[in-house]
């Protein structure tokens, strides 16, 4: 069972795609929590690509939580309940994240809005003027409730000239890829919030308690690129944290 031809066309890399591929036999019961998952020249063999992929691929799960690596004994899936387990330490989409565990959600914007930034988001992106941003709101819907709500914007500078806000739909990570403007660093601050005007839409929490993530996001070259504050909804997300002497 190779990939499917919707993530042999995602432009996506290839251990990315892979991990997907990985992860949505997973939620399709194929490998059971708790189970061994086949060797990896096995998986290789299946997906049409190659152990060094899918050793890429199953690091990336591991990190999301999806996957539990023992050395010397194989990868099994991880036996983690409802909640989308995530890394604090991996800088990745929260598509990516949600993705890697194979839940299926939508992604539904709220707005998309070319605007003058003000002084508090320039601050945010280190400009010392006022940019154009590109201003955003959306929501990571899961099938029965919300999953998290975020709000953000991406410095409109790096962007092509006459690029149209109505041309992010998906993952902002995706949509940046392409035009050179993916990070790879983010400063990020934590924190609890409790908010009973933050969510909107029918799917909303009943509880309205969130962990919130604002996070400055950096490009190789130092230059800020975006600021969200990404408000994910209690019992929804596992955070994990490696701490080591």
């Amino acid at each position: 069972m190779g990939m499917d031809e919707e993530a042999q066309r995602s432009p996506r890399s290839l251990p990315v795609r892979t991990a997907d591929a990985i992860s949505r036999r997973i939620a399709s019961g194929e490998w059971a929590p708790g189970a061994r998952l086949p060797a990896e020249p096995a998986l290789a063999e299946s997906l049409g690509v190659s152990r060094a992929t899918v050793r890429s691929a199953l690091r990336r799960l591991a990190e999301a939580g999806a996957v539990r690596i023992r050395h010397g004994t194989g990868t099994f899936v991880s036996e983690h309940g409802g909640a989308i387990r995530a890394s604090l330490q991996s800088l990745r989409s929260t598509s990516q994240l949600i993705r890697d565990q194979g839940h299926e959600f939508e992604i539904r914007y709220r707005h998309r809005t070319l605007r003058a930034a003000t002084e508090a988001e320039a601050g945010r992106l280190r400009r010392s003027s006022l940019p154009v941003v590109l201003d955003y709101e959306r929501a990571f819907l899961g099938r029965r409730s919300a999953l998290a709500f975020e709000s953000g914007v991406i410095a409109a500078d790096g962007l092509p000239v006459g690029t149209d806000a109505e041309a992010l739909t998906g993952s902002i990570f995706e949509f940046l890829e392409p035009l050179g403007m993916l990070p790879d660093q983010s400063l990020t601050h934590v924190r609890a919030t409790h908010d009973p005007d933050l969510a909107w839409g029918e799917r909303r929490p009943a509880t309205p308690l969130y962990l919130t993530l604002e996070q400055t996001q950096f490009l190789p070259s130092g230059t800020a690129v975006s600021w969200s504050a990404t408000h994910f909804v209690q019992d929804q997300f596992d955070f994990t944290l490696i701490r080591a002497a």
